[in-house]
């Protein structure tokens, strides 16, 4: 019985959406302004809903770290680095998640890109060996000092 009436309720809250000959479907849900991000490579793209400050040394990161594939694997010194942006789950992420109040996962591409803008922006591109590779290091205004470092 309870679901009869949540399933109804439901039905009378939800958005309608109408077709008209002229003009294709329309919706009467509201519209909110979402800016999204398209961050792109050779034969790879990333859309995510927030605006990314450093989108193109992110975007050279990606290219260089996994050719945009969202994957884990090993290092040469044994450990496991995750995601688009290869972060080590067990030590980067972690610390990273705790200095800039984020969470989430280095595998969930959304995630990472945040993480490693907020990174950029915080003065920790060297933490990536292909920010060395490319030279981004010396591409980046220093970061106000941090504290306990």
């Amino acid at each position: 019985m309870r679901f009869i009436l949540y399933a109804a309720l439901f039905a009378i809250s939800a958005p309608s959406v109408t077709m008209s000959p002229n003009v294709g479907l329309q919706s009467t849900a509201p519209r909110l302004p979402i800016s999204f991000t398209q961050l792109q490579g050779a034969n790879w793209a990333y859309f995510v809903p927030f605006p990314v400050k450093h989108k193109e040394i992110i975007e050279k990161l990606i290219s260089c770290e996994s050719h945009g594939i969202n994957e884990g694997r090993p290092d040469p010194n044994g450990s496991t680095n995750w995601g688009i942006l290869q972060f080590n789950g067990s030590s980067t992420w972690q610390e990273m998640e705790a200095r800039f109040n984020l969470r989430g996962s280095p595998m969930i591409p959304a995630d990472a890109i945040r993480m490693a803008d907020a990174m950029i922006s915080g003065g920790f591109v060297g933490r990536w060996t292909c920010a060395h590779l490319l030279d981004l290091v010396n591409q980046i205004e220093p970061a106000a000092p941090h504290s306990g470092d």
